[in-house]
């Protein structure tokens, strides 16, 4: 969706980090060809790790950087 759908979707789940679309520009940075990807990214900008598929919340949550 457009910026402004994922925005509204990201605020009724309470999703408090910053998501984003997958532009061609990402997809290529980061080596993704499958959705949905989550690419984990510390506050320096560092990769901390990639997961391909759906994943569940509590999943999400351990794997997020500190």
């Amino acid at each position: 969706g457009s910026d402004v759908d994922i925005a509204r979707a990201a605020d009724q789940f309470g999703i408090p980090w910053p998501v984003g679309p997958a532009s061609s520009s990402i997809k290529g940075d980061y080596g993704v060809s499958v959705l949905p990807t989550t690419i984990f990214i510390d506050r320096s900008g560092a990769l901390h790790g990639r997961h391909v598929g759906q994943l569940s919340y509590t999943v999400l949550v351990a794997a997020m950087p500190r």
